[in-house]
């Protein structure tokens, strides 16, 4: 109908307003780390392999956040809660050093 579709247009403008506003960007993974979707200024966080086609999300973030991402998406896929990553330390191609957070939430049943 015109109204839900209105209702969509209209909450997708307040979630790209707000990531936007917020610096940040939003990914989505199934429970084998593959990337379904992402939005907001993602390509600061991931990039794509170079040489074959992965959307293994492990595989697409700096090295040096591999290991507590990973950690941090088993223990919340496992205890089936959020998990919360504070002042991670990632260098982008420039050697440019920045600190992100990282919430790692697993999807509720509903969007299954």
């Amino acid at each position: 109908s015109n109204k839900s579709s209105l209702q969509n247009s209209l909450s997708e403008l307040v979630s790209d307003s707000l990531l936007e506003e917020l610096n940040c960007a939003v990914v989505f993974i199934d429970e084998n780390y593959e990337l379904l979707n992402a939005i907001g200024d993602f390509k600061k966080y991931i990039q794509l392999p170079e040489k074959r086609l992965n959307l293994n999300i492990l595989k697409m973030v700096s090295e040096d956040i591999t290991i507590p991402l990973s950690t941090a998406i088993r223990k919340a896929f496992r205890q089936n809660e959020k998990s919360l990553l504070r002042n991670l330390r990632v260098q982008d191609d420039q050697k440019n050093v920045k600190f992100i957070n990282v919430v790692v939430k697993p999807l509720g049943e509903e969007y299954k």
